[in-house]
């Protein structure tokens, strides 16, 4: 289990929107994930928990 679901949320920054319905999110430590989303712009901080199936992530709002 990644740390950051421990948490139950983290803030992360968008890196890029993939044109699929998902977006890249570089956490904390560096480290990048795939998540469900692309209503927020590159470069915006979101809280990123975990989605709704146990494969992914989904960005649920701006910081």
């Amino acid at each position: 289990m990644p740390w950051f679901l421990k948490r139950g949320r983290v803030v992360a920054t968008i890196t890029a929107n993939n044109g699929n319905g998902t977006s890249q999110a570089e956490l904390r430590d560096g480290s990048v994930i795939t998540v469900k989303g692309e209503s927020v712009s590159v470069g915006e901080k979101v809280f990123i928990r975990k989605g709704g199936d146990q494969r992914g992530y989904a960005e649920f709002g701006a910081v």
